[in-house]
């Protein structure tokens, strides 16, 4: 009787077990183990299928117009919103080529990244890996930085000029604006210079070029609350600090430089915190900076995982982090700084918050592009 009350009781254990929906358990060695279960699908999600390798995304947040950009295959692909934040395919452009000096031919090679100016109502993307053109040709035809322009439901091309003469042919990379001044500030790697775009004339042009102590900048982000630049640094392992001072004659220059034990290549600030998010994918860091520490102290936040492009919903007080190594979604609590939940998003890479429609793009590796409410997240 009393192993019989035994055997009873271990199979309402197990049923009990069993029937909870966060945990698995499996028997293993006789004795019950926990498996860890995959983090959930996102909820109110959908999904389109558009092909390729999706390594840059902006949206228009206006518009709801969406560009995306495919670093192997040298294009760039519009989708105009269907009217409910949905993204259709409207057009796409690209070049292999270096354009002749009619200022009309796509050029786009290696984006590294494209960003969206609600100012100009203007992408920018960012080429790298730009091959030196003909010396016959004009450097004025060397675009390092390709622009379009979004009208809502089309986009024109424009490409932009004397940017960086033949001296400075290289990687630019992050890119992020002013909208208040009308500018963009842009990375280029291998100078070790941060460029003043004035976003306002016909074809963009550089109005300043800035060096600093950082070596490799990769991500740029601007705080537009203190009117300050930080510069992601992954040769050296730093975040450089640019702000106006009273002697700088209104132009911005290196104050401080917060140095770190990890290579950063992801950066985003928080507008209404003032916290720096960093990110270093391949690696288990994620981390933010609190305003004023300047000491390289800082706190990683999110269990050990390979992070990468950041988002961030100041207003809703949300960051999110996409993981393509384990294909998730991971959504931080800036209030806390801890994880709210982490999602499965399957080849997950690079991702853009519309604060519009309170709406995040995910895009994929194998060419999706994931719609997600993220007031469910």
């Amino acid at each position: 009787m009393r192993i019989f009350s035994v055997r009873v009781f271990l199979s309402i254990l197990l049923m009990f077990l069993f029937a909870t929906g966060n945990s698995q358990f499996v028997f293993a060695s006789s004795r019950l183990e926990r498996v860890n279960p995959s983090p959930p699908l996102v909820p109110g999600t959908s999904a389109v299928t558009v092909g390729g390798n999706i390594s840059g995304i902006a949206i228009d947040p206006t518009s709801g117009g969406l560009l995306t950009t495919d670093y192997k295959a040298n294009t760039a692909t519009f989708y105009a919103s269907n009217g409910m934040g949905d993204p259709v395919l409207s057009a796409t452009m690209g070049s292999m080529t270096i354009p002749s000096n009619s200022m009309d031919t796509t050029y786009i090679h290696n984006p590294l990244n494209v960003a969206f100016d609600t100012a100009s109502h203007k992408f920018f993307i960012t080429n790298s890996n730009v091959p030196v053109p003909d010396p016959s040709m004009s450097s004025n035809t060397l675009p390092l930085i390709t622009v379009i322009s979004d009208s809502g439901s089309t986009v024109t091309t424009e490409l932009t000029t004397n940017f960086i003469g033949l001296e400075s042919v290289g990687i630019l990379s992050g890119i992020a604006f002013d909208t208040n001044n009308h500018l963009a500030f842009a990375t280029v790697y291998n100078t070790n210079t941060v460029l003043i775009i004035d976003t306002t004339a016909t074809r963009p042009k550089v109005t300043n070029r800035m060096t600093h102590s950082g070596s490799g900048p990769t991500g740029i982000t601007y705080d537009s609350s203190a009117d300050t630049i930080y510069v992601a640094n992954s040769a050296d392992k730093s975040v450089s600090v640019l702000e106006k001072t009273p002697d700088s004659g209104g132009k911005y220059t290196q104050t401080s430089k917060i140095d770190l034990d990890f290579e950063p290549v992801g950066i985003a600030v928080d507008s209404e915190s003032g916290s720096i998010y960093l990110s270093k994918p391949n690696n288990s860091t994620f981390a933010v900076v609190e305003p004023g520490d300047t000491d390289g102290s800082y706190v990683n936040i999110v269990p050990p995982f390979s992070t990468g492009a950041i988002a961030i919903d100041s207003a809703g007080g949300k960051v999110f982090i996409v993981n393509s190594d384990q294909s998730t979604l991971t959504v931080i609590d800036t209030t806390t700084n801890k994880v709210r939940n982490t999602y499965n998003i399957d080849y997950a890479q690079v991702l853009t918050y519309n604060p519009t429609t309170n709406k995040l793009f995910v895009g994929t590796s194998d060419g999706k592009i994931y719609t997600v409410n993220a007031a469910r997240l």
